[in-house]
């Protein structure tokens, strides 16, 4: 028999980080592999409550105070270290911690709303607040890309390979660790090479030119970042692997997820739940796409451009989710699906290579496509949404699980 606990600060970590993200999940199934990631935390329900009051309020208090930089974050190597390592470890941190910084350096830590400089100052009110708070909130997208984005993808494609491949769970630990580990170095490695240049408008878009501090670390110290992104996703993949191996620490997972399940009733069956409402959907990739091209304003040198790369992100996600048809999709899922994984990867490694190379692109414009071409083939190498039925556990529904767990085991 399952008792659900008595102990206020237990029932608290649990709800955080199991039952409530488990309801979101359902509600809302993109936010897979960020809330309640990794949820096994609330087995230790003092840290698990600690972290989620400790880590907004120190990253508000950062971004509040400007602590450690003067106009952007990338000035300070240690905040951006601690961004990757928060994100690898724990997508739930990983995205508070973004947020919460977001929300001091917009609203407090960054005081200048209008320009009084020549001939910005003769701009509109809206076009000077524009010109001011836009490139914050790219700047904020972008730190969402090594932080959220990459760790999401390495589990995404975990997913994905045990719902194809049915390997034992501890055959499928070793083959998901190389894969989430190439992901990260990929993913944050393409990231630090495209940064400097995609934090353009918080200075062009003010008449200034980007600082020395702005980009020096990136460009010079940025091999500290990858290594510290890999370096967290294998401590995070080690302790998982724990769980893979100790008896006593999954059935203690077993039962933290028969708990929250008790709570708010057990997983619809995938097969026979009713899909989210289509125009959900579509605002959802709406919402994705603008973010995705707000992100390269940066680097796109006209409002036409701009607009058309808006509206490919917005056809890709669109054929993602499968809202609008585009013949021969299906076939493309199942003639990639044989192709390994590993071998995708490499191929996105050489994508991701190429297009952020400036010496080879040439320019700007030649580089926002070639970041287009390289989202477009991301799409294309790995297409479709893994299927989202319960979210959190089972322990299947883990990264480190290839193979899912029998549902009746608690």
């Amino acid at each position: 028999m399952i008792r659900l606990p008595a102990d206020p600060i237990t029932r608290w970590a649990e709800a955080v980080w199991v039952s409530g993200p488990i309801r979101i999940q359902r509600r809302i199934p993109a936010t897979f592999g960020i809330v309640g990631d990794w949820h096994g935390i609330a087995l230790v329900p003092p840290i698990a409550v600690a972290s989620m009051i400790i880590i907004p309020v120190a990253y508000f208090v950062i971004g509040a105070t400007t602590l450690g930089y003067v106009d952007v974050y990338s000035e300070w190597i240690g905040l951006m270290v601690s961004f990757v390592v928060l994100g690898a470890i724990s997508g739930q941190l990983g995205v508070l911690a973004v947020l919460a910084f977001a929300f001091g350096d917009f609203f407090v830590g960054h005081e200048v709303w209008t320009l009084s400089t020549y001939p910005y100052n003769a701009d509109s009110i809206v076009e000077q607040v524009i010109r001011t708070r836009a490139p914050l909130i790219i700047s904020y997208l972008l730190l969402l890309v090594p932080v959220i984005a990459v760790p999401r993808l390495g589990k995404t494609l975990i997913l994905r390979l045990g719902r194809t491949r049915r390997l034992p769970t501890q055959l499928g630990w070793f083959v998901a660790t190389p894969m989430v580990l190439v992901t990260s170095w990929i993913g944050v490695r393409s990231w630090v090479a495209a940064a400097p240049t995609l934090l353009r408008p918080y200075f062009f878009w003010v008449g200034k030119q980007p600082t020395t501090e702005a980009i020096i670390n990136l460009q010079e110290h940025g091999s500290s970042l990858v290594g510290a992104a890999v370096a967290a996703t294998l401590s995070r993949q080690l302790v998982m692997g724990l769980f893979v191996w100790l008896p006593v620490l999954y059935r203690s997972l077993d039962r933290l997820e028969a708990r929250a399940f008790l709570r708010i009733g057990p997983s619809p069956n995938t097969a026979t739940a009713t899909p989210p409402p289509k125009w959900r959907v579509v605002l959802s990739d709406l919402i994705a796409a603008f973010a995705s091209a707000l992100v390269l304003a940066g680097i796109v040198e006209t409002l036409s451009m701009w607009i058309a790369i808006l509206g490919l992100f917005v056809l890709v996600r669109l054929a993602k989710s499968n809202v609008l048809p585009v013949p021969g999709l299906a076939r493309w899922r199942l003639a990639i699906e044989r192709v390994p994984a590993p071998l995708r990867l490499i191929g996105l490694w050489v994508i991701a290579s190429v297009a952020t190379q400036s010496a080879v692109i040439g320019s700007y414009s030649a580089m926002a496509w070639a970041v287009v071409i390289g989202v477009i083939a991301t799409y294309a190498l790995f297409p479709g949404r893994p299927a989202v039925g319960g979210g959190l556990p089972t322990r299947s529904a883990d990264p480190t699980d290839v193979a899912p767990a029998p549902q009746g085991r608690q």
